[in-house]
């Protein structure tokens, strides 16, 4: 008996229900009938499956074992009896069979439960026959008690689901060798959509839906001739569906209202013609059914409209409880997906909104794209459709409107092409708006607590700058302040002398670079009053860091420097960003000029304002600082040898250019900041060297000597004097400057112009 004169579908379909109380003792679990060949000819979903389980079902065909069942395949168990079924007068057989986990409980009652179906299987097999037999002399043989019994069962429910799986049923009885399938029009998609079908698994809306422009204009010829249904033939065997159309012969029976389409009645076979025999009957049957369908589609469409107002509510509710723009983002996606599941999402930010989330779908909304219809409903401020004949998807461009300005756009992208209802748009609009209210009170609430924020970091930091006076620690204070506040990669403090640009010590590693230094000239030097903001810098000097500001420091009127701040990234400074760096480069300018004027006077007190080397004192204080923590020690005192006729021959003036070129040789031939350089007394100088010993200490000493001795001019020559100590010795620091000047005095009676040790004066051979 050939396979496809059974309708295995409808076996399932009449013995299977939601309640069958089966199913919670099986799931999960797969029930299927399939041939001797392993071919799956109908099968029933008990419980909800994991997705391994379905691609497990999809190859069962190539597991069927030879030897028998049961079988594991996968990890899964697959048990099957033998299924004969006579229907008019021959035979088929094949198996019944059940696929569930390896571990399920269950496992061990399969074969019992799948003997016990079969005959469930067989009676209803017989029972169907027998209907069939005396159908015309049953007693719901009318149509009138027809669709009275289909209505009793229903219990008058306004479900269209269970009313279409009822009607389908119904249907069936009549159709008896057909797949039985109920499509509703939608008009937005001018499409036919399957809503119900007796064929197993249930048919993929997107593949099986019918395109309302392949056969209207032939129901609307056949109308005309008087003729209200439609055949394969009828269509010129154009394809009816986007996935492979397996059937053989199709007959459709649209039904309508007098004012609207509301879908169609498709019946299919995937071998020969399908009968028509009581084909009058069923066209009855769907007429006096209409008003029924009419009234549940408006009550469906009621219901949508009302979970979508009650979306709306709840939506409200959740954006205004949040101050968290990224949680109402998050929240949107998940509201569209629950009110258009078929749809894809993507939402395009304004600059100031921009972030990065996968999950979110979220993207730069780049308004300089012209074309962009993205940009155009930006710009407007209204809902924008395009249709994309590429990919047969339409787009819809809704932006999200505050009250002050409109944040960003939403992008609804549909699987087919669209015409959205009036009502539907204004749906999506109230929801869009909804969504940017909420942003825009958020981005308010974010806004304030930045600016109280703001308020409270630029008077910290005020007090903190007022309260230090030596330059290095507030410039320190305040590169650590603006590398956390604004994740900056290099913070630089240039001040302005002479028409040079000097960086301050507190300045970081980056701007010791001559190359970066060069680059940024351009904009330290044309700087003004109000600053400089880039974003990407269009210098190749400036190619590592392309995120500059720039906020000038001024005092009485004047620019007197300036606040650099980089970062590696592109447009990585926001204009706020800029606008609190000046306030806080406005109120420390003052400290900073306070603590350089401190220095300044500092320095006044403790260099010689001729040779700018260090006083006396200051080199008494910071020896006798030495002595306390240092273990060693070395003092060299020199002396500019006939240095009064340098002034009788070429006058006084001369003789200070002469102190200033030993005072700057001096400078260089020591460390900075851990040796000190003074002016002793008139043409004498001397040097402290911290924890150097004397041997040391001699060979700085024979290079200022020979330094002095060729870099000066007029040429002069120096006598030197060197004393040591060391921990453990009774030297005081007075005794350590006396056995310098004994040593220096030793030099001078020896013939001038040589370096002495005063350990020569005590008979210390080292």
């Amino acid at each position: 008996m050939p396979a496809m004169s059974i309708n295995f579908s409808k076996i399932f379909y009449s013995i299977i229900n939601d309640e069958s109380s089966f199913i919670d003792l099986f799931e999960p679990a797969i029930l299927f009938i399939a041939d001797e060949q392993g071919k799956v000819r109908t099968m029933k979903e008990l419980g909800k499956l994991p997705e391994k389980m379905i691609d497990v079902f999809n190859r069962i065909e190539m597991s069927f074992s030879e030897e028998g069942f049961p079988y594991t395949y996968d990890m899964y168990n697959v048990d099957a009896v033998v299924l004969s079924i006579q229907q008019h007068s021959e035979k088929w057989n094949g198996y019944l069979g059940m696929i569930m986990p390896s571990d399920h409980k269950q496992a061990p009652a399969a074969a019992a439960f799948l003997h016990g179906f079969k005959q469930t299987v067989s009676m209803s097999m017989k029972l169907d026959e027998t209907n069939k037999r005396y159908e015309h002399i049953s007693t719901r043989g009318t149509v009138h008690e027809r669709v009275m019994d289909l209505l009793s069962d229903t219990d008058y429910n306004h479900n269209l689901h269970l009313f279409a799986r009822r009607l389908l049923l119904t249907v069936s009885e009549l159709m008896e060798d057909c797949t039985i399938a109920l499509y509703l029009y939608d008009r937005t998609l001018n499409t036919y959509l399957p809503f119900e079908t007796t064929d197993f698994p249930k048919w993929d809306r997107e593949e099986y839906a019918i395109q309302e422009p392949v056969f209207q204009d032939c129901i609307n010829e056949k109308y005309a001739q008087g003729f209200t249904i439609l055949n394969k033939r009828d269509i010129q065997h154009k394809p009816l569906f986007k996935k492979e159309d397996r059937y053989s012969d199709f007959v459709v029976l649209p039904f309508s209202a007098s004012d609207s389409t509301l879908g169609l009645l498709l019946l299919l076979t995937e071998e020969g013609e399908c009968e028509l025999k009581d084909l009058r009957e069923l066209q009855k049957l769907l007429a006096a059914l209409t008003p029924w369908v009419k009234r549940l589609i408006e009550y469906d469409r009621m219901i949508r409209e009302k979970k979508r107002n009650e979306l709306l509510l709840k939506v409200n509710q959740k954006f205004y409880s949040s101050m968290d723009v990224r949680g109402i983002l998050k929240e949107m996606v998940v509201s569209l997906h629950e009110a258009y599941p078929t749809f894809e999402s993507e939402l395009l930010l304004t600059h100031d909104l921009e972030m990065n989330d996968a999950a979110l779908q979220v993207k730069s909304l780049n308004i300089n794209q012209e074309e962009s219809t993205a940009v155009e409903a930006y710009l407007t401020g209204r809902i924008q459709v395009k249709d994309c004949l590429r990919t047969g998807s339409t787009y819809l461009f809704v932006p999200l409107k505050g009250k002050q300005s409109i944040y960003g756009v939403l992008t609804l992208i549909s699987t087919a092409n669209l015409v959205f209802s009036p009502e539907e748009l204004s749906f999506i609009q109230m929801f869009a708006d909804t969504g940017g209210n909420a942003i825009e009170n958020a981005r308010l609430y974010e806004q304030s607590n930045e600016h109280i924020a703001n308020l409270q970091m630029i008077n910290k930091t005020s007090a903190r700058l007022n309260s230090k006076l030596k330059l290095r620690e507030l410039l320190a204070y305040m590169r650590t302040s603006f590398q956390k506040s604004f994740s900056c990669d290099e913070t630089g403090f240039v001040m302005f002398n002479s028409g040079e640009d000097h960086y301050l010590p507190g300045s970081t590693q980056a701007f010791k670079n001559p190359r970066l230094k060069k680059g940024l000239k351009e904009y330290v030097n044309q700087i003004n009053e109000d600053g400089v903001l880039l974003g990407n810098a269009e210098s190749d000097l400036l190619a590592e860091f392309p995120s500059i500001i720039v906020v000038p420091m001024v005092h009485d009127k004047k620019i007197k420097g300036a606040v650099v701040l980089l970062k590696r990234d592109e447009y990585a400074f926001s204009f706020e960003s800029y606008k609190l760096v000046e306030s806080l480069v406005h109120h420390s300018t003052l400290a900073i000029m306070n603590a350089m004027l401190h220095e300044e006077l500092g320095e006044l007190v403790i260099r010689d304002y001729l040779t700018k080397l260090y006083t006396r004192a200051y080199l008494d204080e910071k020896l006798a600082e030495s002595m306390q923590k240092d273990a060693l020690g070395s003092f060299i005192l020199f002396d500019i040898d006939d240095f009064k006729q340098i002034n009788d021959s070429y006058g006084h003036q001369v003789g200070d250019e002469v102190l200033i070129q030993v005072a700057e040789i001096l400078k260089g031939n020591t460390k900075e900041g851990h040796d000190i350089s003074a002016r002793w007394g008139g043409e004498e100088l001397a040097v402290y060297l911290p924890r150097t010993d004397e041997d040391t200490a001699r060979q700085v000493a024979m290079r200022i000597h020979d330094k002095v001795q060729e870099q000066t001019d007029p040429h002069v020559t120096v006598s030197c004097g060197v004393s040591t100590w060391s921990r453990g010795e009774t030297k005081s620091h007075k005794r350590l400057f006396n056995l310098a000047d004994q040593a220096l005095y030793l030099s001078k009676t020896s013939g001038k112009s040589q370096v002495r040790m005063a350990s020569e004066l005590l008979g210390i051979v080292e």
